[in-house]
């Protein structure tokens, strides 16, 4: 499939790794049960601009191993086949 994607104009050039993740849930009644399918990529931005440029704010950074844990809502006891659950994304502010 395509995806496109907004990078910010005043990110700066260099490597990126671009990574997201499917997480089949409709098993995730009980612990170890869900099932990731992470994929990521590598992108070398080239900046159209000279001007200087910052990173954007570490606010919401996170490390792959601190992204979520299995006991989290979303993951565990995500209940699928009710059609009014109000599901609860995991992993930090997007």
């Amino acid at each position: 499939a395509i995806t496109t994607i907004r990078l910010p104009s005043s990110l700066p050039a260099g490597e990126y790794l671009i990574c997201h993740e499917l997480i089949a849930i409709q098993l995730g009644i009980s612990s170890n049960s869900a099932k990731f399918y992470p994929a990521c990529f590598q992108v070398r931005l080239a900046s159209p601009s000279h001007a200087a440029a910052e990173l954007p704010s570490r606010s919401n950074a996170v490390t792959f191993s601190d992204v979520y844990e299995y006991m989290d809502p979303g993951i565990l006891g995500a209940d699928t086949y009710n059609p009014g659950h109000e599901y609860v994304f995991p992993g930090p502010p997007i």
